[in-house]
């Protein structure tokens, strides 16, 4: 579907566009407004709010400044089995404003304790996939992986 199919292919594969992530915004910081941000901040509980297709898993990520909402629609049992509340958590995304309060649609997350800072962590290529090779684990930041490890 990529037309991936050799190493060769995968490296001609190019970026569309890359995101800079060198930047920590605060919560008190984070604006729709903005094309995306980057918080760093202490995950809350996790709770399944609604029902049947209404039903999504919200937490709060809370640092010095404020909290904010974040929400999945997708992926609850896996999330609410890998997600470790009370623990730092990098968060990055769109901010979004509904009913006059600001959440995190389906954050990137990551363990602050595993985040590596440096040029491989600001600016991250942003690759063209489809909705098939997603669900095989072929999204963007896996074909960035697969392309970074192919070069060391």
């Amino acid at each position: 579907e990529l037309g991936i199919a050799t190493f060769g292919d995968l490296l001609l594969h190019v970026p569309f566009r890359y995101v800079d992530r060198s930047r920590f915004h605060t919560v008190r910081e984070a604006s729709p407004d903005l094309p995306n941000v980057q918080l760093r901040g202490v995950l809350g509980d996790l709770r399944t709010v609604g029902e049947k297709r209404g039903r999504r898993l919200v937490a709060r990520l809370t640092d010095d400044t404020g909290s904010i909402e974040l929400v999945w629609f997708k992926g609850i049992r896996w999330l609410q089995g890998s997600l470790k509340p009370g623990q730092e958590y990098i968060a990055f995304g769109k901010v979004n404003e509904f009913r006059g309060k600001l959440s995190l649609p389906h954050p990137e997350l990551e363990l602050a304790a595993t985040y590596q800072a440096g040029l491989d962590a600001a600016l991250q290529p942003v690759y063209s996939t489809t909705e098939k090779a997603t669900a095989k684990g072929l999204h963007s930041r896996g074909i960035a992986k697969l392309t970074r490890t192919l070069l060391t």
